[in-house]
């Protein structure tokens, strides 16, 4: 147990990041769903940052010996939370845009 608090507290700066790159693909999954007119394109780029990082993750697995592969393993197991992060917030954005068409109000036409 001692032995895993003193890899938290070592390896603690670079577990900070997983946050950051939380907030922003959730920033740039609403950029993308508010500037694009195609709506399926932000599910497009996220599952190419997401293929990008199970590439980096399978590289750096099998230079797994190597400082460059544990290197790649971080930074491909980062890219993909940020694949999968962007992924559901977009679908997340899709279910409330159909929520929004369900629950419109209706308009009374006066005669």
């Amino acid at each position: 147990m001692r032995s895993i608090l003193k890899l938290i507290s070592k390896y603690g700066s670079s577990n900070s990041i997983i946050p950051i790159l939380v907030i922003v693909s959730i920033i740039a999954t609403i950029l993308v769903y508010s500037f694009i007119k195609n709506k399926k394109m932000k599910y497009y780029i996220n599952l190419a940052i997401f293929i990008v990082g199970v590439i980096l993750f399978i590289n750096g697995y099998i230079f797994l010996l190597n400082t460059t592969g544990l290197a790649m393993l971080k930074i491909g197991s980062e890219v993909i939370t940020f694949g999968i992060v962007g992924i559901m917030f977009a679908f997340i954005l899709d279910i409330l845009d159909s929520l929004g068409g369900i629950f419109k109000k209706k308009t009374v036409k006066r005669k």
